[in-house]
């Protein structure tokens, strides 16, 4: 190669050559770790979009299924509550393979599905115990207290 060089008429010794192979060799090494950086960030997008997506899901299902004072259950399990734990099983148990990490991440969208709507039901409940502290206690104009259930349909109709 260095006899290549000079007979295009520029004589390259081994300092300057050295040099080259230094400059190309960090130019390569700057190419991997921004590709390391970039697969990182994908990764964590793809994370938090299953996880969104999941968590969404399993709103609306509740939403569109659930009876007022009831919950969307399988053999009495909330829906959300069964997927999330059973998603996380499979994960740890390898039984999906390089999927793993993708039902690790729906799991905790099921499992934050369940948490935020605990969550609601116990700030209902906390709230009619308080005798009115809040408008959702109250109904928001229906005269009676609204039940878990009926907040969470009021809520996600409002766009809230």
């Amino acid at each position: 190669m260095l006899a290549k060089l000079q007979s295009l008429g520029h004589h390259i010794d081994k300092r300057e050559l050295r040099e080259l192979a230094d400059k190309g060799l960090r130019a390569i090494t700057r190419m991997h770790n921004i590709h390391a950086k970039a697969q990182e960030q994908f990764g964590q997008a793809i994370c938090a979009l299953e996880t969104t997506v999941s968590a969404f899901s399993f709103g609306f299902a509740r939403g569109y299924w659930s009876k007022p004072g009831q919950d969307v259950t399988v053999m009495g399990v909330p829906i959300d509550l069964g997927a999330g734990l059973i998603g996380h099983a499979m994960g740890f148990f390898g039984s999906l393979g390089h999927y793993a990490e993708d039902a690790h991440n729906l799991s905790n969208g099921a499992l934050a599905s369940y948490a935020t709507t605990l969550g609601l039901r116990m700030g209902v409940e906390q709230a009619q115990k308080h005798a009115g502290v809040t408008p959702a206690a109250q109904g928001w104009g229906g005269g009676r207290p609204m039940t878990p259930d009926e907040l969470a349909r009021m809520v996600a109709s409002a766009g809230i």
